[in-house]
């Protein structure tokens, strides 16, 4: 038995193409065990805690040290009442404190906007007037570019980061949530593609 399948493309031209029932029966499974990053990156954490998860500038994080740092900032976002559905914006460049501060705001059941820190400020507050993020996390260097945002800034260098845990019970995300946004305009968007490949990376790791 096939079973034929059409994607809508929207403006582009609709594809079909063909599964076969065993294919189709794998799929489905698939979508009934769905399950969220956080929880995805925890079973890791608890199948090999010391493995590296990922390494930036010669330093390496361990899946035990990243899901520990994730939580502490998760609890801090807690205990500002960010959760879920809010949008935050995380202002980052590429680092380990990126992948930290997604996981967070995921931890809790909010939105990403990731934006480039070597974006101009033009376009930085542009991107955050479109989303209307409730709060945004970035770096002591980065601090200064929010301030006239009026929104909820978090250092992530600040030693209180490493204070907040564990103070505040954490959600359970629903894997249905919505994780991640894009601006409309493709010349302003940020860690599209990458995203996924990062996340690829760290909750399938070679075995």
């Amino acid at each position: 038995m096939s079973v034929n399948v059409v994607q809508n493309q929207g403006a582009l031209a609709e594809r079909a193409f063909t599964v076969t029932q065993l294919e189709l029966a794998v799929w489905l499974s698939q979508q009934s065990s769905a399950v969220s990053v956080p929880q995805l990156l925890s079973e890791q954490v608890n199948h090999t805690p010391e493995a590296i998860a990922l390494a930036v500038a010669g330093n390496p994080w361990t899946y035990r040290e990243l899901e520990e740092a994730a939580n502490r900032l998760a609890h801090l976002l807690a205990a500002h009442r960010v959760g879920l559905g809010d949008v935050i914006a995380l202002l980052f460049d590429a680092s380990a404190q990126a992948i930290i501060a997604m996981l967070a705001a995921w931890k809790v059941g909010a939105v990403c906007l990731s934006i480039d820190s070597t974006l101009p400020d033009a376009q930085v507050a542009s991107l955050l007037d479109d989303a209307a993020p409730s709060a945004a996390i970035t770096t002591t260097a980065q601090a200064t570019r929010l301030a006239d945002h009026h929104l909820l800034v978090i250092d992530i260098d600040d030693p209180v980061v490493n204070t907040s845990y564990p103070a505040h019970a954490l959600p359970h995300p629903n894997p249905d949530n919505i994780a991640y946004i894009f601006p409309s305009d493709t010349s302003r968007a940020v860690a599209s593609t990458s995203v996924w490949e990062i996340w690829a990376a760290l909750l399938q790791p070679p075995t």
